[in-house]
């Protein structure tokens, strides 16, 4: 899914006819919320994780090495086994100068429309939708409207978040 399905399906909700090809003010207001609800969702309710290979230099490795916003570091091996780091301001310290597989979490930034959105599935086109939708509607100054948005949004990502649990249907085998 790229972030102009998401805000398609936000105007949509919302009643606003859009055309993100031509653009205009409210297809940037809502490119605006859009952006803000995916900078939300992953800085501060869920990780986004992914591990690269990179090398270190001076026994450091940069976060401006990786390919993404580093938000915090989970693991470094060295083939294949653990290793021990610091966490630093702008890098981390690792005990050699050599190749590391690290993974880490970190924040997602969509830079364009047709930037494809990298979440977990269980973070729906829908859900993503109706908070855009209340971010707008916040911004517009529809208070009543923007709760409404935001209590749907809170109650989605409750239901997504949380443990899930086997749920057996029919015979249990």
């Amino acid at each position: 899914m790229t972030l102009k399905d998401v805000l398609e399906k936000s105007a949509a909700l919302l009643g606003l006819t859009v055309d993100f090809d031509i653009g205009g003010d409210t297809e940037n207001q809502l490119t605006d919320c859009g952006k803000e609800v995916l900078s939300v969702l992953t800085g501060e309710y869920t990780d986004i994780k992914t591990t690269e290979k990179t090398v270190a230099c001076d026994n450091k490795i940069y976060y401006t090495a990786l390919a993404n916003d580093v938000k915090r570091i989970i693991k470094i091996e060295k083939n294949g086994t653990r290793v021990k780091f610091n966490e630093e301001a702008q890098y981390v310290t690792v005990p050699e100068n050599v190749e590391y597989t690290v993974t880490y979490a970190y924040n997602l930034r969509v830079p364009y429309v047709t930037s494809q959105i990298n979440l977990p599935p269980k973070f729906s086109k829908n859900i993503l939708a109706v908070a855009v939708a209340g971010e707008f509607c916040f911004r517009k100054g529809h208070y009543t409207e923007a709760e409404a948005y935001s209590n749907r949004y809170e109650t989605a990502l409750k239901n997504v978040l949380r443990p899930a649990k086997s749920v057996y249907i029919g015979e249990k085998l």
